[in-house]
């Protein structure tokens, strides 16, 4: 299955820092994108490492701002060739729950940052931005002085 076939039943979007929200802004490296999904049937299902890099290489999974005004950049490699802001470090799969694990890249700037899971078509599948049906952020502060 791809990403997009596996979320089409989401019950559940979140992004936290690696602090859980009790850390200072400008010391999170890095944050995790949770969600569940689950088959027509309601079952939960996994979210594979290969269909999460596919998301990731389709721009079905996309990192923005709060209001969504402004896409991040989003990288698998962890050398980082193209630069982006930030860089998928893995996925786990635990309580029924996916969990993709992002590093902060090349981003230099301060932000709420949210996720959203785009289809095929530059649809919105699902959102944590504001006004959103899974409402979730966290603020990032990189700007240099």
């Amino acid at each position: 299955m791809s990403f997009i076939d596996k979320v089409q039943y989401i019950n559940q979007l979140a992004v936290v820092d690696e602090f859980g929200g009790r850390g200072h802004a400008d010391k999170i490296t890095r944050f995790h994108i949770v969600f569940r999904v689950t088959d027509g049937s309601g079952n939960d299902i996994e979210v594979t490492k290969d269909e999460m890099e596919e998301g990731v290489l389709s721009k079905n999974i996309v990192l923005c701002d709060y209001l969504d005004n402004k896409d991040y950049t989003l990288a698998l490699l962890t050398s980082n060739p193209d630069n982006c802001d930030f860089i998928v470090s893995g996925t786990n799969y635990i309580y029924n729950t996916n969990i993709i694990n992002v590093d902060i890249g090349k981003f230099s700037d301060n932000a709420s940052l949210c996720v959203k899971f785009l289809g095929d078509n530059g649809s919105l599948l699902a959102s944590t931005t504001y006004l959103s049906d899974f409402p979730s952020c966290f603020f990032l502060n990189k700007k240099t002085a």
